[in-house]
């Protein structure tokens, strides 16, 4: 009996599910409080930066600003980095943020659709 009509091969399909835009967002003010404490945050291999810079705070996740005006309004002054993140966290699980995450997730479609067609070619 030859070794391949013994033994059947077959692919393994990994499911790679995708977080919705409410994880994605509280994984990322989870990353940010651990910059706050001075930890290196790396994903993708890449270190993530500080969403603040002095005083300045402009929330990005995922590669795109979470607040976009589409007029490029999308940096908050701030005194307390630290009560920021709790009040944007408190807002992303009260739906207060409902809107905007709305606008975030198809603004992270379409560049995913846009990414998928360029590989393609």
């Amino acid at each position: 009996m030859k070794f391949l009509d013994e033994y059947t091969f077959h692919a393994k399909q990994a499911k790679k599910v995708r977080k919705g835009s409410d994880d994605t967002i509280l994984d990322a003010i989870k990353d940010q409080r651990s910059i706050l404490k001075g930890d290196t945050i790396k994903r993708n291999g890449k270190v993530v930066s500080s969403w603040e810079k002095d005083g300045k705070v402009t929330p990005r996740v995922s590669g795109l600003n979470l607040f976009d005006d589409g007029k490029g309004s999308n940096t908050a002054t701030v005194s307390n980095y630290s009560t920021f993140l709790d009040k944007l966290e408190a807002a992303v699980n009260g739906g207060e943020l409902k809107a905007i995450i709305e606008d975030f997730d198809k603004r992270r479609n379409e560049r995913d659709a846009k990414l998928r067609r360029s590989l393609a070619k």
